[in-house]
């Protein structure tokens, strides 16, 4: 039997995703799973066996896309879906795809086009346990223990971010510090550039044989420039001209990652990298990355958390968090290796 897996729209969740499709193969190991995602998120479930096929759809709001990916499905007249996100359009695509059994929560007034569904409870639950929750819908069976949510690299791979670092001039030796210091959702989940720039200057300051690598998209490259402006080492920066796979594969060659609640924080959990993951905004309740090798500094201030992505007022939550604090985690995280 053949089914297809609807993926979320974000990195973050693309790597939360993960722990319920291997729920899923391990239960249903006769399944093949393909996943649909969209062009800029297919590598994230790149080398992934539980996954049969990877189909990367044009994602936009077009009639002309849309019919082109109906078609596109219809081809595959597979009649069994599971929708992560929560669109209408997720679910409409589907159903006109062929899909006649179809998964998923309802929300965003489409419960009509799904066979088996629910409605979220309102408590605040992690999201790997409402990706879960869907297996367990679909299966009819409550999914118990646990399942990683760990992505692989090849060697080609693995030798590709040694060469990328090398371009870079890393020298055999140095540790390596990962920062990805903005947020694709806003600058509400973004620590003050200030603050990282203060935090490297210190960390260079104080150990010896450490370089810096700096992650962002091509939108982050002003914030990057900014830092790397303020501080007195040269910054390794992987932005633009590097891809997503690129990125992550030198991600996992980091002895420590420090980020903002975002998708290359959980890209590093789940290469298993330690990693500080700094949150304000949103809640590690329910986003945090599950991995024992990931710390969330978390201040409860009175309006956290507001999950607005722009802050009205004076960014309490990250502002709280002060250099010294990830100054002593880095370092003895340092220290320990």
């Amino acid at each position: 039997m053949e089914i297809f897996l609807v993926s979320p729209n974000w990195i973050g969740d693309c790597v939360m995703s993960m722990p319920a499709i291997r729920a899923l193969k391990a239960l249903r190991p006769d399944l093949k799973i393909y996943i649909i995602t969209k062009p800029h998120l297919s590598s994230i479930y790149m080398s992934i066996p539980e996954i049969d096929e990877v189909l990367s759809l044009p994602s936009g709001n077009s009639l002309k896309s849309f019919i082109l990916n109906v078609i596109t499905l219809r081809k595959y007249k597979i009649k069994e879906g599971i929708l992560f996100p929560n669109s209408f359009k997720s679910a409409l695509t589907l159903r006109l795809s062929g899909v006649k059994h179809l998964t998923g929560y309802e929300r965003d007034m489409r419960g009509w086009l799904l066979e088996k569904k629910t409605k979220f409870s309102g408590k605040a639950i992690h999201q790997i346990k409402s990706y879960l929750d869907l297996i367990s819908l679909y299966l009819d069976s409550i999914v118990e223990g646990s399942f990683s949510n760990i992505l692989i690299f090849s060697k080609d791979e693995k030798r590709k971010a040694l060469l990328i670092l090398k371009e870079n001039d890393f020298v055999d030796g140095e540790k390596l510090i990962g920062i990805s210091a903005a947020a694709a959702y806003g600058s509400s989940k973004e620590w003050p550039a200030v603050n990282f720039a203060n935090l490297i200057n210190e960390l260079s300051g104080d150990m010896r044989n450490l370089r810096f690598v700096m992650f962002g998209s091509e939108n982050d490259e002003n914030k990057i420039n900014e830092i790397s402006d303020s501080v007195s080492v040269k910054l390794i920066k992987i932005t633009g001209k590097y891809t997503l796979r690129e990125a992550i594969s030198v991600i996992s060659k980091c002895d420590v990652f420090i980020g903002n609640d975002s998708g290359l924080l959980h890209a590093s959990d789940a290469a298993g990298v330690p990693s500080i993951g700094l949150f304000g905004p949103t809640s590690p309740e329910t986003t945090s990355p599950p991995g024992n090798l990931t710390e969330t500094i978390y201040k409860s201030v009175e309006c956290s958390p507001c999950s607005y992505r722009e802050c009205p007022i004076d960014h309490k939550c990250m502002n709280e968090i002060s250099v010294k604090e990830i100054f002593n985690k880095t370092i003895k995280i340092l220290k320990s290796k």
